[in-house]
């Protein structure tokens, strides 16, 4: 998976596609994007980042823009299945992890943003009880 690390990554992205409209136009909405983000008092992180270019390719497949799809999908986390989550619930569960919160939150530390909550949830009450 791809990442950018900080804007001036996607400035230099944006430049190196300045042949490719769609994708010159749609780095320039990503940073435009991240430039009316809700906090402006704090410095733009990763996390942000991740956030704006999921929102713009959830945006992208619901207009059906193909190009635009494929170019973020090198930099959407991919979710676990359920058999992965749940074998990763069930080792855990068998070193001692049996609190909910406490499972939910090393599923979210070490698997940011690959991590269905609703599924997840599911498989630890059916471990948990």
């Amino acid at each position: 998976m791809k990442t950018f690390k900080n804007t001036n990554e996607i400035r230099q992205e944006r430049l190196a596609n300045r042949t490719n409209k769609t994708i010159y136009s749609l780095l320039g909405v990503l940073l435009g994007e991240l430039d009316r983000r809700p906090n402006q008092n704090s410095p733009i992180t990763e996390q942000d980042i991740y956030k704006t270019i999921k929102k713009l390719y959830d945006a992208a497949i619901e207009c059906g823009n193909a190009e635009e799809k494929e170019y973020l999908e090198d930099y959407i986390c991919k979710t676990m299945s359920s058999v992965e989550l749940t074998m990763i619930i069930d080792s855990a569960v068998r070193n001692g992890t049996r609190e909910f919160g406490s499972l939910m939150k090393m599923l979210n530390e070490n698997y940011p943003n690959r991590v269905d909550k609703k599924m997840a949830a599911n498989i630890i009450r059916k471990y948990i009880g």
